[in-house]
């Protein structure tokens, strides 16, 4: 997530972008104008660029037309930029114990 991206390169650069409070990069497409919001930017285009390369990889295993479905709490944030088509979720863990509780799921238990 971005939280973790952000810590991280701060961590290993000897703190040069704050990650703590909330920045006017973060709501929107703009490049960054001091370092702070460098780092918030930079490590929301590194997570998005990332899942449109995982996605055109996709299409070409697959052929076709592949549909990406975005959950947690970045998601909000990544959509703008993000191809389509991308369908948020952002009750995708409920929804998917519903299913099992309804018994629409393969119940095989997980081996390692």
């Amino acid at each position: 997530g971005l939280a973790l991206s952000r810590d991280s390169l701060d961590q290993g650069t000897g703190r040069i972008g704050s990650s703590e409070g909330v920045s006017e990069s973060d709501t929107g497409l703009a490049l960054a104008t001091n370092t702070r919001d460098a780092v918030r930017t930079g490590t929301r285009y590194q997570l998005t660029a990332f899942i449109d390369r995982v996605m055109q990889d996709l299409v070409t295993i697959w052929g076709g037309e592949v549909h990406g479905v975005l959950t947690g709490g970045d998601a909000v944030t990544l959509l703008p930029l993000l191809r389509p088509p991308f369908e948020h979720r952002p009750h995708l863990v409920l929804e998917g114990l519903v299913e099992l509780a309804r018994g629409r799921c393969n119940q095989q238990p997980v081996t390692d």
